[in-house]
């Protein structure tokens, strides 16, 4: 488990990732899967630091939920679960004068 820091909530996961005996050059592909857990996690710090490394929007807000990942690198990774957002707010970035916002 890991504390969101200033921003507050949690966030915690368990998972597995399984790399073949052969390696990445194998048949073979590397294979993963977790279970992650989201608690009154606050999204300000997150998007404020992709804002500042990619013009991602910036913003606030709080998610919950808890949602698995599994798959890989070929296939891709697939998210599946629950999340429920509060009080969302995204600026900026590729939204340019866009606003838009979430209460719940």
């Amino acid at each position: 488990m890991a504390l969101a820091g200033a921003g507050g909530g949690q966030i915690s996961g368990q998972g597995s990732l399984s790399i073949p005996s052969e390696g990445a050059n194998g048949t073979k592909q590397i294979q993963s899967n977790a279970d992650i857990n989201l608690k009154n996690w606050n999204l300000t710090p997150l998007l404020a630091i992709g804002a500042a490394l990619s013009g991602t929007p910036s913003g606030t807000g709080i998610l919950n939920g808890q949602f698995q990942v599994e798959g890989d690198p070929t296939s891709g990774l697939h998210l599946t679960g629950q999340l429920s957002g509060a009080d969302i707010r995204l600026t900026g970035g590729k939204l340019a004068s866009d606003t838009p916002s979430l209460k719940k």
